[in-house]
């Protein structure tokens, strides 16, 4: 222990404040004279070599429980993991690995044919692009297109707006979309291909 904290100590010993007070560096009404009113004044408004002490022990305090962190989640949120697993799925449809009717199953009920037909549109447009750049014959399949970042949102509790990247080796692609979950599941209700 350091000469100072035992000399604030003595400062703030007999003194009948709550420790977050003793944080704030706030001084005891007893210490201003008996039967003195209106607020109680900060340590360092006192003079002396013990009020400069204090005041430098309150802010060693205030800087020490600054520094704890409060608990952090162990891993990705429900909504996270539904965006990711919708991403994975588009990815899919877009490489041509999965139907895009296997979307609807993703998607809200009165939704599910516009994200279908979104899904069909975005893959159009990246197998005609791809096949400019690279101009492969029709019968070679071209590299996959892979998901290499999400971008998640929570706007409110119960939706999910993400934005994920797609990349193949001559080009990227932005892929958006808005999740939402009405009871207890999470469904798509738009998506994009930018």
């Amino acid at each position: 222990m350091d000469e100072r904290g035992a000399e604030a100590r003595r400062n703030l010993a007999g003194r009948s404040l709550d420790p977050a007070a003793r944080r704030a560096g706030v001084r005891a009404p007893a210490t201003r004279g008996a039967g003195a009113r209106g607020p109680a004044l900060p340590t360092s408004a006192g003079r002396g070599k013990g009020a400069a002490t204090s005041a430098a022990t309150v802010k060693e305090r205030s800087t020490r429980t600054s520094r704890r962190q409060p608990a952090t989640r162990s891993g990705p949120s429900e909504g996270e993991l539904a965006a990711h697993h919708f991403v994975k799925a588009c990815a899919e449809v877009i490489n041509g690995y999965r139907p895009a009717a296997h979307l609807r199953s993703l998607a809200q009920p009165r939704e599910a044919a516009h994200l279908i037909s979104q899904a069909l549109i975005a893959a159009q447009q990246v197998a005609v692009t791809r096949r400019e750049v690279q101009q492969l014959p029709r019968n070679q399949v071209p590299s996959p297109v892979l998901a290499t970042r999400t971008s998640i949102c929570e706007p409110r509790i119960g939706v999910v707006e993400a934005a994920a990247v797609l990349v193949a080796p001559e080009r990227a692609w932005a892929l958006v979309f808005r999740l939402e979950k009405p009871h207890n599941r999470w469904l798509a209700t738009v998506l994009r291909l930018l």
